[in-house]
């Protein structure tokens, strides 16, 4: 199996570009990669906690509580490089 590398434009590509909260389609360079748990309250930099999101929710983010942010996700963010189809 191939390692798919984590990196902005791997995510975006996981994501199927489009926003976690909404779910609209952005494009890569209207997009904002977020901590759905803030790094503040223990949240990692890793293929379960960031994700693609548009400008509009990534505003809106600071407002919500962390279990909040995980209510409004469409999706949840996984590793490409352990889920099996």
């Amino acid at each position: 199996m191939e390692v798919i590398l984590f990196t902005r434009r791997n995510i975006y590509e996981r994501d199927n570009g489009k926003c976690i909260y909404c779910g609209n389609s952005i494009s890569f360079d209207n997009s904002v990669f977020v901590h759905i748990t803030l790094l503040s309250e223990g949240g990692k930099t890793d293929w379960n906690n960031i994700a693609t999101s548009c400008v509009s929710c990534c505003q809106e983010r600071p407002n919500l509580t962390n279990e909040e942010a995980w209510t409004k996700v469409k999706y949840k963010p996984f590793n490409p490089n352990k889920e099996t189809n």
